[in-house]
């Protein structure tokens, strides 16, 4: 996610203004389909007969991806907007993503910043809709765990 930073000196307004949370959300969006898309060349990658030996993945084995979500906003005391958020990410044009058919497992979790000031309060939410959006683009999946959510 991107960083987003209090300038010195610059007042923030307190709630997120659209265009903050489109940007944010947009680079999300971009992120998770850039997964999937790489996961998807993996796949293909893997079926195709290679002549320099690269087992990527066994016909026979699947995939188990772990979608991380981290450290957000820094936090600013005077205003805390970016910590009460009134809008979750979501992916767009989730029908644009490919289907991924070794995926058997998945898990969507935070990752905690190695920064002792570490804190959920700065990790935004995600959409409730996002793991039913991915189920739909992993027919082998068996497993989803959300313990963040």
């Amino acid at each position: 996610m991107p960083l987003l930073l209090n300038r010195p000196g610059a007042p923030l307004p307190c709630r997120e203004q659209p265009a903050e949370f489109e940007t944010v959300n947009g680079h999300f969006s971009a992120q998770m389909h850039a997964f999937f898309n790489a996961l998807h060349d993996l796949e293909d990658m893997a079926d195709k007969p290679s002549s320099d030996d690269l087992d990527l993945c066994r016909p026979d084995e699947c995939l188990r991806p772990v979608i991380c979500v981290s450290n957000q906003s820094e936090p600013y005391l005077d205003c805390l907007h970016r910590t009460f958020y009134t809008r979750c990410l979501t992916v767009q044009n989730p029908d644009s993503l490919p289907c991924l058919k070794r995926v058997t497992h998945t898990q969507l979790r935070i990752l905690p910043d190695r920064d002792p000031t570490f804190h959920l309060i700065n990790i935004r939410p995600v959409s409730l809709r996002i793991p039913l959006d991915l189920a739909t683009y992993l027919p082998q999946l068996r497993e989803l765990a959300c313990p963040w959510l």
